[in-house]
């Protein structure tokens, strides 16, 4: 079966195609420009210079449901919906900071992914891997940097930052408070649309699939737009 993943939580967009948890081809590029423009432009160009070469042999489409951009989920969720409406076909979503964590879960650490999430915040979580399974042991979420690290802290494991607030804006406030820890300085935007993919087709075989109508972007805090509205209003 072949497999349309998109991940558009963050500021760098990202696709990839897979036959069964195989990758096919990938591509990454810079959403400055309109984002929907080039998501479907990209999708296009790399279907056709596949062996796959067209959206009618696409079995499968996985999206990153969230944490992330509001625009940019917005947009990923319009193109993944209307590929699986008109060619009736499954739709799956994947955590974006689950999607982030996949190739670093070994040697009993614990992996805490980071988004900027603007105002202050971070978008993360930690998670471990338990028999071979991916655990999430501090629930994804909108967080004040200061408040997670000292969630974390009840936590007896070796702690690794990964994502772009860890390496970025960040990066000296967790090395200051939390000891014990290692801030990986590479670009998870490399390998996360394949990550989403891979994850996706694992809850495949399993029947394990959205409902198409309900499915809606995991935004886990209210926009920007929706915070200076209320704030106008008292």
């Amino acid at each position: 079966m072949y497999i349309l993943s998109i991940e558009s939580s963050r500021y760098m967009g990202g696709i990839a195609l897979l036959e069964n948890d195989s990758v096919i081809d990938s591509y990454i590029f810079n959403v400055k420009a309109t984002y929907s423009e080039k998501l479907l432009y990209n999708i296009n160009f790399l279907l056709k210079n596949s062996k796959i070469k067209s959206i009618e042999n696409i079995d499968l489409v996985a999206i990153s449901e969230g944490p992330g951009s509001f625009t940019g989920l917005r947009i990923g969720f319009s193109v993944a919906k209307t590929v699986s409406y008109v060619k009736n076909i499954p739709i799956i979503g994947v955590n974006s900071l689950k999607a982030m964590t996949y190739p670093y879960l070994f040697d009993n650490n614990l992996i805490a992914p980071l988004i900027d999430a603007r105002r202050n915040e971070i978008f993360a979580s930690a998670y471990i891997e338990e028999k071979g399974k991916i655990r999430e042991i501090v629930k994804t979420g909108a967080y004040k940097l200061e408040k997670f690290l000292k969630i974390l802290k009840e936590y007896d494991y070796r702690k690794i930052f990964i994502g772009e607030a860890s390496r970025n804006r960040f990066k000296s406030k967790i090395l200051k408070h939390s000891k014990n820890s290692k801030i990986v300085d590479f670009n998870t935007y490399i390998y996360t649309p394949v990550t989403i993919g891979k994850l996706a087709y694992k809850r495949y075989k399993k029947n394990d699939f959205e409902n198409l109508i309900e499915f809606e972007p995991a935004y886990y805090r209210k926009s920007d737009a929706e915070i200076n509205y209320e704030n106008k209003k008292t």
